[in-house]
């Protein structure tokens, strides 16, 4: 029996060092009193189709939020997780800078998304560097 217990703990010891680590240190903050959304880029424009499409449902009379890491409440705030580190993230992948997008909710409601991305409809375009986001503790308030 204790022979047993011995092997499930370190079972389990292994599974546990085995998983990637999440770092989650990356909040953004609203302090608008309007729903956001936000999404990361590589580049200086957004890449791809509306990474926002799933979960905005628009019907004739409002519009549904369906549930989002990337939507923030008036006045809330989003922990935004990377697996890894987010200096590895975007030191290696993101050329050493973060390109955060934020939209509020009604702008993605009015516009389709080829307007979006090349009218440059953003409420607020965020370019920062690894040094910037420590120098924030790693917290982007998001502000009128």
């Amino acid at each position: 029996m204790k022979k047993k217990k011995i092997i499930i703990s370190v079972l389990c010891i292994l599974f546990l060092i085995s998983c990637d680590p999440i770092d989650n240190r990356l909040i953004i903050i609203n302090k608008t009193n309007r729903p956001l959304f936000f999404t990361i880029s590589r580049f200086d424009s957004i890449e791809g189709g509306n990474p926002f499409e799933e979960y905005i449902k628009v019907t004739n009379k409002d519009t549904l939020w369906l549930d989002s890491d990337n939507f923030i409440k008036p006045y809330g705030e989003n922990k935004f997780p990377a697996i890894s580190s987010w200096e590895d993230l975007i030191n290696h992948n993101f050329n050493g800078r973060l390109k955060l997008f934020i939209f509020e909710a009604d702008t993605l409601k009015k516009y389709n998304w080829h307007e979006i991305k090349f009218g440059e409809k953003e409420f607020k375009k965020l370019n920062l560097s690894v040094d910037d986001l420590k120098r924030l503790n790693w917290k982007i308030e998001i502000k009128r």
